[in-house]
């Protein structure tokens, strides 16, 4: 059976950017994506009705911008599961401007939820889950695009600690607050480098973020940014970042995103 035969539950819901959820060019943030991202997983899974006293934890992210969302814009979000593993729920998402009428969406995403007990352990998920999300049944997750080793050149090093402000419900720093703080970590490195992202060629525009949560930061702790950077963005119109967040010698995330000056 083809993906797009298989019935899914779907759920949508129309947002309307705000002024603080975009950048200095105007331009909906990775950060503010993944919190509509979150939200109308809540929605969704508010409806279903789950048992309580258990949460999703985000453990990878993928997001393709394939045009920039403005402020005050008006868009329609829908999202619908992928597949389910035994504690796991692979779950899409679309964003489509209303005024748009773009055979593709201008973001397209997934992210990897694991559902957690009310001590934060994995937990089965109950069967009837996939029979209200996918009425064909269970079906297989897509494979997330494998890790490539990544450079053995010196990073360019920052560093940070855990506000009280990014932590969630879980008292652990936030899946959506890791987008601000690499991209904070990231353009704080550029400008230790030279370059200047307040004054840059033209704007700055995400193209592709992936995400892997591989620990937990919370309240206080260090945290060390290692970020590399392919092209130098100083001299090319396109440029990936790979970032590595780090507590001592724990690998708490890593991330690899594209970026684009719209001259």
């Amino acid at each position: 059976m083809e993906q797009n035969e298989i019935k899914t539950r779907r759920f949508d819901f129309t947002y309307s950017v705000r002024f603080d959820e975009v950048d200095m060019f105007g331009y909906l943030t990775p950060a503010s994506a993944s919190r509509y991202m979150q939200d109308i997983a809540r929605r969704d899974a508010a409806e279903v009705e789950l048992p309580a006293g258990f949460n999703w934890l985000a453990k990878r992210t993928l997001i393709d911008f394939n045009c920039p969302i403005p402020a005050c814009s008006n868009f329609q979000t829908v999202t619908f599961p992928i597949g389910f593993s035994r504690v796991t729920a692979q779950r899409a998402y679309e964003f489509r401007l209303e005024s748009d009428n773009a055979t593709l969406p201008a973001i397209k995403a997934r992210t990897l939820w694991v559902y957690v007990d009310a001590k934060g352990h994995p937990a089965r998920i109950p069967p009837e889950a996939a029979t209200i999300w996918l009425h064909n049944g269970a079906q297989p997750q897509l494979n997330d695009p494998m890790w490539l080793p990544f450079p053995t050149t010196a990073p360019l090093e920052t560093t940070g600690s855990v506000p009280f402000s990014r932590l969630d419900i879980l008292a652990h720093m936030n899946n959506t607050a890791y987008f601000e703080v690499l991209d904070d970590a990231g353009w704080g490195a550029l400008l230790t480098a030279g370059i200047n992202p307040l004054n840059p060629p033209g704007a700055l525009l995400p193209l592709h973020y992936d995400i892997e949560y591989m620990g937990i930061a919370e309240f206080g702790d260090a945290l060390t940014f290692l970020n590399w950077f392919s092209p130098n963005p100083a001299y090319s119109t396109e440029f990936e970042r790979l970032q590595q967040i780090r507590r001592g010698d724990v690998l708490v995330a890593r991330a690899r995103s594209r970026w684009r000056w719209l001259k």
